[in-house]
């Protein structure tokens, strides 16, 4: 997600957007302000956060439904 979503360009690019208050420039010449960076980091921190949560999920089904302490052992 981090590499994709890189904010640098070699474009010369610029974004402006609205918010909410002002126009606000994210990116000038292909190169971030400083709320670009913080509109970069959000979104890189937002996308973590639901590998987080999928991770846990993972990990706690794998604990719950393990085929190991499911299957009875006679003896």
């Amino acid at each position: 997600m981090g590499i994709w979503s890189w904010p640098y360009d070699n474009y010369k690019s610029s974004y402006r957007y609205w918010n909410g208050h002002a126009m606000v420039d994210a990116k000038i010449d292909g190169v971030p302000t400083l709320i670009g960076w913080i509109d970069y980091l959000q979104g890189v921190t937002f996308m973590g956060a639901f590998g987080v949560i999928a991770a846990l999920a993972f990990w706690w089904a794998l604990k719950c439904f393990d085929s190991a302490t499911m299957v009875k052992q006679d003896k």
